[in-house]
């Protein structure tokens, strides 16, 4: 039995996330509204997840993207069903087994009307997801808002 195998579950970390979107009034920076959905974190995740703490990958979660897809997350998800767009983080913290992902969308990005879906990833397109969520509640992003996401993933 090799080392791996021995590891008992309740020994194993688990991550568990949660997405907050605000929505602003692009003029005023007036907050429309906050939606706050859970997530959850797929295989390729897990797996580069792994290879970061082992050192056999370097390249960290540093995007995140927005679609117009409502269908539910599963673990084989690998990118957004219907993309949108995507921005790398402006801003990326860890405290407390927390670490927090932040990214901006202008009023000239991500305006198709109906965002559903988004996810976390390594890269601006064609990256490794960590997380994939629905919003809950479709956000109409126009011209006329600002939207920021931020992703938290907590480890225990």
């Amino acid at each position: 039995m090799s080392f791996i195998e021995t590891i008992k579950v309740e020994d194993s970390p688990r991550m568990k996330g949660r997405v907050i979107a605000t929505l602003y009034d692009a003029h005023t920076g007036e907050k429309i509204r906050d939606i706050e959905s859970d997530n959850l974190v797929v295989t390729t995740g897990k797996n580069q997840t792994a290879n970061l703490l082992a050192g056999a990958n370097t390249t960290s979660f540093n995007f995140i993207g927005v679609g117009s897809s409502s269908s539910a997350p599963t673990v084989g998800d690998v990118d957004l069903i219907l993309p949108v767009s995507s921005n790398q983080c402006n801003d990326r913290l860890a405290s407390n087994n927390i670490a927090v992902f932040n990214a901006y969308f202008s009023s000239s990005q991500a305006n198709n009307g109906s965002l559903s879906e988004c996810i976390l990833s390594t890269a601006q397109s064609s990256g490794v997801v960590l997380s994939r969520a629905l919003f809950g509640t479709q956000i109409n992003k126009t011209s006329l808002t600002t939207l920021t996401v931020q992703w938290q993933i907590s480890v225990s």
